[in-house]
């Protein structure tokens, strides 16, 4: 519900302010409108607004609809709106999901925190709807039916890839799903034995044949017991099962028969799945096939990934065999009982995935693309790694080789290479044979010291080359201790592998190092300065109560930062450089970070603030570092970029030593042109596949072999993903609030009816849809159109916010009712971009001239009365409206690739590629800048002289009156109030009320209302 200025509450079917609050709203609505909103069935009632049947199951969200539908449709929306449609395929779209959704930056001002919680809250409801395509899929048996025990499988495969479904919750949804199977049947049996009994056919051979298969209502018959499932997933599914290999002897306290403690010999053991394997799981998949065998180096100048890069040009097997796999392993360590505190290390596991990164872009997004090859127990994770690694080595030196493999009856050979070795940089040293991160020299791309590091005298130090490698190695067997002379300690399994080297591990993690290192670093120290000065700009307290209240965008709210800062903890800032909050929320934090100092304290930070703007130019490089596509030209900015962050931390933190991760992002130009873009190495997904892991030991409570159980639950997901028939690999499409309604009332339905769409055909439209793993919401913003600059022409981008979300005739196919907003500019102190409201759609375009007084008082009444009367000037002040001549009516599609590619309505020929990036959060303040626009600004107060009325007044006996009452909030009832208020409204005609009585308002001090004037 609306609140106004004064606190008021408005009616969302007519818009009428209702003085008495939200608890007058029911009865408002019962007298004047004729209906009750809490009347109805129990599961909810109909909107029954304007004649809509719209089901809802709450008076909140029946509030929202009427305000978004009703309301909109009735006042906001004209002919010539700037809206156009933009077309979603679902089964084309490759949108990646981004983490990080505040990369382009739209400073918007959205709904508040209450709104953004109460629409997730409905949203998790029962309005959420997913598309069943997998019917058809099920096997069919010889007589033509769909095979049940299928069924029954997959029912188990969904259930046991939950990380956290047990066991024994498995059996016990089984055994309910047979009881509803055998009441049904039981049922159907009766009713069909009467029909027969009926007709006089029920002692016939084939109605007692009919009635005895109603009795077959067991499909989870051997499936009761895990060797059971785990034998149903092999028939019908491609399932990895797990190998358990033994490790080492080591002693663990048991009981024993006599009820005592006993030291006994245990074997641990590790989990391996082949990634041979997995590469033949992967290649049966045609769309994998194809973009693998299609994908070449581009041409024009830029980088999509680690195609494009120097490292696969100079690649010696890669030139050889351009389309085999790309592999890069992941590894860390899981804590899995981190309540135990100190005896949390024992229960540790050693998790190594790989990810092969020459797939689709929309599969490397999700947590499917990522595929586990070993679990182990991570105090068998030491030394060179061979004790748990060389299993995978051998298959690695084999996949190199080349494997046959035997598909739709041709022998096909498959090979691939390890290009990449990503984790934080504890596990990349330990992994890579490095030393531990607090040597001397720490670096493992070159020979920088820590002294130099501290010092600024170096940004980056010599290069570490083979040949320099492989002697230093040769020292560290000769005598240990020279490992403090290089940084190297031994060396690492992987090196067994023909076309792999650490130095070739050219890969910055944007998320170790940027968000868990330097950004919370930076932010602290930032903090700091505007705290714990002589003369504070403002307080912790302040600035968590900033944090609470910031609308951080339906995106971003599982990663909104934690208001958890105090004077204390900053004033250790130099010292101390972690904060409790994760990676995610620290990115969102450092996005929004300039908009929550914004006029903080009441002046705000200044202008000239050093560690602020290192924060703007830290985010202009994340921005550059984290993207998709990297063009080679903008290499040299980014350098630049980095070299001035270097240089301003020596002088704006002169006693503040920089940490490790400030280093490696020195390295980040040199390895985008070696590797491609860094994105594709950062560990967000892989820290994401961790959980389930974490969650999965804790619901079932097993610390035995914690190993085994959690590597069966994850080949069970890969498999449910990656092991059925079907070439779709992608999520089902899913909408959120699905319902019909007709083309006359969306916003777009002039240009829908342009399209052949009748005004009274019925469309489906929803408030939100998942599409391949991201969730596109009405209320959001597009980037529509990317920024081009040309010779001829140098546009911005162009944003869009989205009005409706329509699935005509109930295709794949996604439509979007887009309003295009202006581009107003890039704002350096907050380093987003503004927009705003086509001239079409402000107070003195076209769309207002139509309007009446009246209808200002009855669709406007929020309004105050001066700014109804500036605009009713503006409107007869143009006699020849003129339309805006910028076009805003545009559809577009995404492509096989992922690229919206926008195509002209009348010619349907495709015009231009879209940005890949698809929706953006409406997650900030409204920025406060001033712009050159065509109208004044607003009259500042404080300029204005005042008046001096007591002087004016006390020239007549009437003026003496009237100061005799000036301290009464209400005039009394005497003659020359209303002689005052007849007289201003008489020689002030413009301001005079409507109605019988046009001094009202002069007359009641209760009802008069002051502004500014443009």
């Amino acid at each position: 519900m609306k609140m106004n200025g004064a606190g008021g509450v408005l009616c969302p079917v007519c818009g009428i302010e209702l003085h008495a609050g939200l608890a007058s709203t029911p009865d408002h609505i019962f007298e004047e409108h004729g209906f009750r909103v809490t009347e109805g069935r129990r599961e909810g009632y109909n909107c029954r607004v304007f004649g809509c049947m719209a089901p809802y199951n709450s008076y909140r969200s029946w509030k929202r609809h009427t305000e978004a539908v009703h309301l909109r449709n009735r006042f906001d929306f004209n002919d010539g709106g700037a809206v156009g449609l933009v077309l979603i395929d679902a089964a084309a779209h490759m949108g990646v999901q981004d983490p990080n959704q505040e990369n382009a930056g739209v400073n918007l001002e959205a709904a508040d925190q209450g709104n953004l919680n109460a629409d997730i809250a409905e949203e998790d409801d029962n309005n959420f709807e997913e598309r069943d395509l997998s019917y058809n899929s099920l096997e069919t048996l010889p007589n033509g039916m769909k095979d049940i025990k299928h069924a029954a499988a997959r029912m188990v495969v969904n259930m046991r890839s939950v990380a956290a479904m047990t066991r024994v919750g498995v059996q016990r949804a089984m055994h309910g799903a047979e009881q509803v199977l055998k009441v049904s049947n039981m049922t159907l049996k009766e009713e069909v034995g009467s029909y027969l009994t009926s007709i006089n056919r029920v002692n016939t051979r084939q109605a007692q044949d009919l009635l005895r298969k109603f009795d077959n209502t067991t499909p989870f018959d051997g499936m009761k017991s895990n060797r059971g499932q785990i034998s149903a997933i092999e028939r019908y599914y491609h399932f990895l099962k797990p190998r358990t290999l033994p490790v080492r002897e080591r002693l663990e306290r048991r009981l024993g028969d006599e009820g005592v403690l006993r030291q006994v010999p245990v074997t641990s053991t590790f989990e391996y799945v082949s990634p041979i394997d997995i590469c033949k799981l992967v290649w049966r998949k045609t769309v994998v096939n194809d973009y693998v065998t299609s994908r070449r180096p581009s041409e024009d100048g830029i980088l999509y990934g680690y195609t494009d890069a120097s490292q696969f040009r100079n690649h010696e097997f890669f030139q050889r065999y351009p389309n085999a796999y790309q592999l890069a392993l992941y590894y860390d360590g899981v804590s899995t009982t981190r309540p135990l505190g100190p005896k949390e290390g024992l229960y540790e596991l050693g998790n190594f995935s790989i990810s092969i990164l020459n797939m689709p872009p929309g599969i490397n997004a999700t947590l499917s693309g990522i595929h586990p090859v070993v679990l182990a127990n991570v105090q068998d994770c030491k030394g060179t790694f061979e004790d748990v690694l060389y299993l995978l080595r051998d298959d690695l030196i084999r996949l190199a080789n080349g494997v046959d493999m035997f598909l739709d009856g041709n022998f096909v050979e498959i090979r691939g290479a390890l290009v990449a070795v990503k984790g934080d940089n504890k596990a990349l040293h330990e992994l890579l044979g490095y030393l531990a991160c607090g040597a001397r020299f720490f670096c493992r791309l070159c020979m920088i010291t820590r002294q130099q590091l501290h010092s600024g005298e170096v940004i980056l130090g010599e290069r570490r080359t083979v040949e320099m490698f492989n002697n230093h190695l040769q020292e560290v067997d000769q005598n240990q201790a020279n490992s403090s002379r290089c940084g190297l300690r031994c060396r690492t399994v992987l090196h067994d592998l023909p076309f792999f080297h650490a130095l070739n591990n050219e890969c910055s993690d944007l998320m170790h190092d940027g968000a868990e290192g330097v950004t919370l670093m930076l932010i602290r120290l930032c903090l700091k300065d505007l705290v714990c000065r002589e003369e504070p700009v403002f307080d912790s307290a302040a600035l968590n109560l900033r944090i609470a209240g910031f609308n951080f965008g339906y995106q971003n709210a599982r990663d909104m930062p934690s208001p958890n800062f105090s004077d204390e903890s900053l004033a250790n800032a130099d010292k101390v450089h972690k904060q409790k909050s994760n990676a995610g929320q620290t990115m969102t934090l450092h996005r929004a970070l300039p908009f929550l100092l914004d006029s903080i304290g009441g002046t705000g930070i200044p202008e000239d603030h050093a560690p602020s703007q290192m924060l703007i130019v830290l985010s202009k490089i994340y921005e550059i570092s984290s993207a998709h596509q990297i063009p080679k030209k903008m290499i040299p900015y980014l350098r630049r970029l980095l070299e001035a962050f270097h240089r301003s931390w020596y002088i704006v933190f002169p006693g503040v030593n920089p940490i490790n991760k400030f280093h490696h992002l020195q390295h980040i130009p040199d390895n985008i042109l070696a590797m491609g873009p860094q994105r594709q190495f950062w560990c967000f997904r892989e820290e994401g596949k961790n959980c389930p892991i974490k969650r999965h030991i804790t619901v079932t409570n097993n610390f035995i072999n914690p190993c085994k159980t959690t590597m069966e639950e994850a080949q069970i997901y890969q498999a449910r993903v990656w092991g059925t028939s079907s070439d779709d690999i992608q999520e089902e499409l899913s909408f959120v609030s699905k319902r019909t309604v007709a083309v006359s009332t969306l916003p777009a339905s002039s240009l829908l009816q342009s399209l052949g769409f009748a005004a009274n055909y019925d469309v489906t439209v929803a408030t939100a849809v998942f599409c391949n793993g991201y969730k596109f919401r009405v209320g959001e913003f597009l980037l529509c159109v990317k920024a081009s600059d040309t010779e001829e022409k140098s546009t911005p981008h162009q944003f869009g916010k989205i009005l409706s979300i329509i699935c005509p005739g109930g295709t794949d196919k996604i439509w979007f009712a887009v309003e295009a907003w202006e581009t107003c500019g890039l704002v350096e102190r907050y380093n987003a971009y503004q927009v705003k409201l086509g001239n079409d759609q402000e107070v003195n375009g076209s769309s207002f001239l139509a309007f009446t007084m009246e209808e200002l008082a009855v669709n406007f009444p929020t309004l105050i009365y001066g700014e109804k009367v500036k605009i009713m000037q503006i409107s007869q002040s143009l006699k020849e409206p003129q339309l805006s001549s910028r076009g805003t009516l545009f559809q577009a599609y995404l492509n096989e690739d992922g690229v919206l590619v926008r195509t002209d309505r009348s010619s349907g020929s495709d015009a231009q590629l879209f940005h890949k990036a698809p929706c953006v959060s409406a997650s900030f303040f409204r920025d406060t800048t001033s712009f050159e626009v065509a109208e004044t600004s607003l009259t500042d107060p404080a300029t204005v002289t005042p008046l001096d009325v007591l002087q004016i007044l006390s020239q007549s006996d009437l003026g003496e009156q009237v100061i005799d009452f000036q301290n009464e909030k209400r005039y009394s009832e005497k003659h020359h109030k209303i002689s005052i208020a007849k007289g201003i409204v008489e020689a002030f005609p413009e301001l005079a009320d409507t109605g019988d009585c046009p001094w009202t308002s002069w007359y009641d001090y209760a009802t008069v209302q002051f502004s500014n004037s443009k």
